[in-house]
């Protein structure tokens, strides 16, 4: 994982997998990885799962999604990972019915615990 540039997540990935993935550095940005992540669910709506707000360049205003199948803990290690821009990883999470959600490096992400 270390050396990846582009990670398919299958399964939910854990803290620690996260944080081995390349972020690139400020004068190589583009060195950072892609993860694209498979969720159970992505929604605007109110439901079960975690609540990411997200805000910031690459984002139109402040967006709110609520994500199913992965835990707030992988969020948590990818805004660490995105802490320092422009290096990071940016985040494609692909539902089961083929809904997709872009969480650019360049956004700010606010992780809650969403409805049961």
């Amino acid at each position: 994982l270390g050396a990846a540039r582009m990670v398919v997540a299958l399964r939910p990935p854990t803290e620690d997998e996260v944080a081995t993935l390349p972020r690139g550095d400020a004068l190589h940005p583009e060195h950072g990885a892609r993860l694209i992540l498979a969720v159970t669910g992505l929604s605007a709506a109110e439901g079960p799962g975690t609540v990411l707000t997200v805000a910031g360049p690459g984002v139109p205003g402040t967006r709110r999604t609520h994500v199913s199948g992965i835990s707030p803990e992988v969020f948590h290690a990818l805004a660490t990972a995105n802490a320092v821009f422009p290096a990071g990883v940016d985040t494609f999470l692909v539902a089961n019915d083929g809904t997709v959600a872009g969480l650019p490096r360049s956004a700010h992400i606010s992780i809650t615990n969403g409805a049961g």
